[in-house]
């Protein structure tokens, strides 16, 4: 299996425990200049989260990439925000547990 980016990952069972890589729609806060200031939470339904964002002058959503096993949640990717850092993933090691059976598609 070819992994180019974390968009490839939907849906791939990285461990025998069940952490897959899904999307959600991160709800967070803005400041007056249109910048994060901090995460309220995280929506599995899009529509759930617009409709908590519409009541509100002051959040935002922003599709991300999560890992999680339904319990514990890693952000992998997110919305672009003035204090966040990008977060790379070694893709040639994540290839390398898959072909040792580490992690499955």
């Amino acid at each position: 299996m070819s992994i180019k980016s974390v968009a490839d990952l939907v849906g791939v069972n990285l461990t025998r425990a069940g952490f897959k890589i899904r999307e959600a729609t991160e709800v967070y806060e803005v400041n007056n200049h249109e910048e994060k200031t901090r995460t309220v939470g995280y929506f599995n339904d899009e529509k759930k989260a617009h409709a908590f964002v519409e009541k509100t002058n002051y959040c935002r959503c922003a599709k991300i990439k999560i890992l999680t096993d339904g319990k514990k949640i890693f952000i992998v990717s997110g919305a672009p925000s003035f204090f966040a850092d990008e977060i790379e993933i070694d893709l040639k090691r994540l290839n390398d547990l898959i072909e040792q059976g580490l992690a499955e598609c």
